[in-house]
């Protein structure tokens, strides 16, 4: 058995692989030179486009690759791959009996490898056809069936093509046959044509003064008529000519409106999905907003029935720092201060306070205004970080950016973080004052004590 790894005597490889390149259609070519990269990128390189006008300069690039891979297997298998379903009849044959029963017997009976592709002589004899000498060729030179020697013989030299010339000889001879007897009784016709002729001519005698008299009126006629004819042959031939052309345009029109309806339907395919998806964000988006409108609804009523609560408290506050104002003026605040012991955790907190603050290098401590305003002003802080959690998921598709929103809120918390620790230093202090200078008896009477002497 010959296979494709083998030497094969008497053909010319560079010559059966072009012919078999040349057979590829445009579609198989560019798909094996897009599969192989080094071939994909030597045709690209440059900005250069796989393009059907571009198939020659592609083709010598693909028979220097080849070359230079001396035509290998490994090389040809793809190309061979993508000519051998072009050749439908030939291809037909011989896949229905390499997948037959009988060709499985066979190989099993010879104890061949299921990958091992092989003819016996019958059946080459059968699919053989001396007229598909060059398909068969390619089949011997970069196929995986493997050939006796006597068939690569017969492959090679046309062995076999007699018969068929003798059977074409015969079907011409036929012919000429046919044609012989069709000229026969075209004589036959024409003898009969002339004695009619004949008789025609001597009744003509008796008219020949009046064909002289109409012989110049037929003359005109006649060239009349023969000018006519030659238009007519002419004005025939363009109307061919334009058939042909419109045709041509016609093909052409419809292979350009099938593959834009193709586009259009790939485009309005992928349309409908990107639709569908924003449909459904869409949807969620308006739940989600659904969502949030009843929960600001909620934080709304939630925060009324705060402020609400807040105004109460604020409103007992002003009605309990009355009360507190009239203690503290009357305390003799040097002598508290003196006398006054801050513990040390106190102390540690007042300091980091003032240096979290960051005052003047004095730092020094002043409140403008009342006590509840300070604290007011201070709750404000709070109050405007709150909300902007709660409402942080309108927020940041308002913003447009979530990072810069969160990002702007960082100073919030520290301001909170630093509030919180003041009001709590202030509460600690105002305790230690309050407990320190006044004792709980003296708050039993309904009068303010005054400070002793």
């Amino acid at each position: 058995m010959l296979g494709n790894n083998e030497p094969i005597q008497g053909v010319d490889l560079p010559e059966v692989f072009s012919a078999m390149v040349g057979e590829l259609p445009w579609r198989n070519l560019k798909a094996f030179a897009m599969a192989n990269p080094q071939l994909s990128k030597r045709c690209t390189a440059g900005g250069h486009r796989l393009e059907p006008k571009k198939r020659k300069r592609i083709e010598k690039i693909l028979f220097q690759e080849a070359e230079k891979e001396e035509y290998s297997q490994a090389f040809t298998n793809g190309v061979f791959a993508h000519w051998y379903p072009v050749h439908e009849d030939l291809h037909k044959r011989l896949e229905e009996y390499f997948h037959s029963d009988e060709y499985k017997e066979y190989r099993e009976g010879k104890e061949l490898e299921e990958d091992t592709y092989v003819l016996p002589d019958d059946v080459f004899g059968n699919v053989f056809r001396v007229e598909e000498l060059p398909q068969w060729r390619v089949l011997l030179c970069f196929s995986p069936l493997q050939f006796t020697q006597e068939q690569a013989d017969k492959v090679l030299k046309g062995e076999g093509g007699g018969e068929a010339l003798v059977a074409k000889v015969q079907e011409l001879e036929e012919k000429i046959a046919a044609l012989e007897k069709e000229r026969d009784s075209a004589a036959n016709e024409l003898t009969r044509s002339q004695a009619e002729q004949q008789k025609v001519g001597q009744a003509a005698q008796t008219l020949r003064r009046e064909r002289r008299e109409l012989a110049a009126e037929a003359r005109s006629l006649q060239s009349k008529f023969d000018s006519s004819q030659a238009e007519n042959k002419s004005l025939r031939t363009k109307m061919e000519e334009i058939e042909q052309e419109l045709h041509k345009r016609s093909a052409s029109v419809e292979s350009q409106s099938k593959q834009a309806v193709d586009r259009l339907k790939t485009e309005l395919e992928s349309f409908e999905g990107e639709m569908g998806e924003w449909r459904a964000r869409y949807e969620n988006q308006c739940n989600e907003y659904s969502k949030l409108d009843e929960k600001h609804e909620e934080l709304q009523r939630a925060f009324r029935n705060q402020k609400k609560k807040l105004d109460e408290a604020y409103r007992e506050m002003d009605r309990l720092g009355s009360y507190a104002e009239l203690i503290l003026d009357h305390i003799d605040w040097p002598k508290v201060g003196a006398q006054m012991k801050l513990t040390s955790t106190l102390k540690r907190q007042f300091n980091n306070l003032i240096r979290s603050l960051n005052y003047e290098d004095d730092r020094t401590l002043t409140i403008e205004g009342t006590l509840p305003d300070f604290w007011k002003r201070m709750q404000v802080l709070e109050t405007k970080l709150i909300d902007a959690i709660c409402e942080s998921n309108t927020r940041e598709v308002a913003e447009g950016d979530v990072e810069e929103y969160w990002r702007g809120l960082t100073d919030d918390f520290e301001d909170v973080y630093i509030s919180l620790e003041g009001r709590a230093v202030l509460l600690r202090m105002l305790q230690d004052i309050f407990y320190q200078t006044l004792e709980m008896r003296d708050l039993e009477t309904p009068k303010i004590p005054r400070p002793r002497r």
